[in-house]
């Protein structure tokens, strides 16, 4: 009786002097039901309370396996050891439903030391947004376009194993090594300083783009699925396409070669050898020519009366009285036709 008279008069003198009542917990929200973090990873939740007005003394945090994710006062959770745990939060009694933390095991991450190249490969495939390229991020790839970026270096690419297409044109590199991106199907490296350019491995290659380089050799025996070859503007003092019977389109012009062999490339519809140091040029198997450009060099005759499919031919010669001879095909016509006024033209 005397309890409940004492309950009485609290409650009276509280009303009098104007004390408020505050309602009880009814929830404990997290801000995450479930996270994946790598072992000595980080990640901090936090907790909501319903209603917001509701009184309690703290927030309390709990780990249901402190040795897989261990959480301290704050809700900072640290993934220790592969495994599950699960994390929750507690106020006046009331504990909030679970956060699934799953823990990984620690990726690798690749090295990228030229800082315009990680800064460009981090802002597209990061995806776990760590700031590094993980080798299974790196896997992930398979497009990259890094031309004109201020890049020195692509030291790290030979973790890209999935790659098919490749454009670092106009860059500052001295090196390029594609020997273990043997899905490379497309590479335009062109526009470098590149002394030299190893394609042996890269088999796939239908597209190979490297002009503007400073290439003294250039191997593409093993490329043999090669559709279009652009390497204008090298020191190349040779180049054999013998094996790449695909070829299409092929510009080899301001090199230093002294023969070209294209008997082997019947698929040729373009052909570009416009100033080399060539002495003559056999075009009569490649019978689907449509475009030859074989300006500025010294070849004295030239037959193209099998290629009747040639609409454009340039074969002005870098020396006076160089081509001496044209041979046509009786009625064969050429829409554009820039030969010198003293070349023979001779009709078979």
């Amino acid at each position: 009786m005397k309890l409940r008279t004492g309950l009485i008069l609290s409650i009276v003198a509280c009303l009098f002097s104007g004390c408020k009542f505050l309602p009880e917990v009814s929830e404990v929200m997290l801000s995450e039901s479930s996270i994946t973090l790598q072992v000595n990873q980080s990640k901090t939740i936090t907790a909501t309370v319903e209603p917001a007005a509701a009184e309690y003394e703290s927030i309390t945090w709990s780990s249901s396996d402190p040795s897989v994710a261990s959480v301290s006062s704050n809700g900072r959770i640290v993934a220790m050891k592969i495994g599950t745990a699960e994390i929750t939060a507690s106020a006046a009694g009331v504990t909030s439903k679970p956060c699934k933390v799953t823990v990984i095991s620690q990726e690798e991450n690749i090295t990228i030391p030229d800082a315009a190249f990680k800064s460009y490969l981090v802002s597209k495939y990061d995806t776990n947004n760590d700031g590094e390229i993980s080798k299974t991020e790196a896997l992930k790839i398979t497009y990259l376009n890094v031309s004109d970026s201020g890049i020195s270096s692509l030291l790290g690419i030979e973790t890209m194993e999935n790659l098919t297409n490749l454009m670092c044109e106009s860059n500052q590199l001295t090196s390029l090594d594609v020997s273990k991106n043997t899905k490379l199907t497309y590479l335009s490296c062109s526009s470098n300083q590149l002394t030299s350019l190893d394609v042996t491995k890269n088999t796939a290659l239908i597209n190979l783009n490297c002009k503007n380089n400073q290439l003294t050799s250039l191997d593409v025996s093993k490329n043999t699925a090669l559709t279009y070859l652009d390497c204008f503007s090298n020191r190349l003092t040779s180049l054999d396409v013998s094996k790449n019977t695909a070829l299409i389109n092929l510009n080899c012009e301001y090199n230093q070669l002294t023969s070209l062999d294209v008997t082997k490339n019947t698929a040729l519809t373009q052909l570009f050898c416009y100033n080399n140091k060539l002495t003559s040029l056999d075009v009569t198997k490649n019978t689907a020519l449509t475009r030859l450009d074989c300006r500025s060099n010294q070849i004295t005759t030239l037959d193209v009366s099998r290629n009747t499919q040639l609409t454009y031919l340039d074969c002005n010669p870098m020396n006076y009285n160089s081509l001496q001879s044209l041979y046509m095909a009786t009625g064969q016509s050429i829409s554009t036709l820039n030969v010198p006024s003293y070349t023979k033209i001779v009709r078979k």
